[in-house]
């Protein structure tokens, strides 16, 4: 993440406190003004921002879950060592 970073919080606040229009007409529900291209642009990039932090979470989850497995794979052997060196300890404490 580098320096063109947008802050969207402060985006969503300015797009939130600006002005919005109402049609009075009875005959039809109130409908907002049409939001603005550059409103759609702040959208759009914060839904693309979205979609890498989705990516990079999901890379990092993969990453971590292939860890877990190295190390399970790690504590059946040192397991089996263990038990196998514990048979021999047990072997020659048989023999004194």
């Amino acid at each position: 993440q580098g320096g063109n970073d947008v802050n969207y919080e402060a985006a969503f606040q300015k797009r939130k406190q600006a002005p919005v229009t109402e049609s009075n007409s009875s005959s039809k529900p109130k409908v907002t003004e049409v939001r603005t291209g550059k409103e759609t642009d702040i959208t759009t990039s914060y839904q693309q921002h979205l979609k890498r932090l989705i990516a990079d979470n999901n890379s990092d989850i993969q990453s971590s879950q292939k860890k877990i497995e190295e190390l399970h794979t790690l504590i059946d052997t040192k397991n089996k060592d263990n038990k196998k060196l514990q048979s021999i300890y047990d072997a020659i404490s048989e023999l004194h």
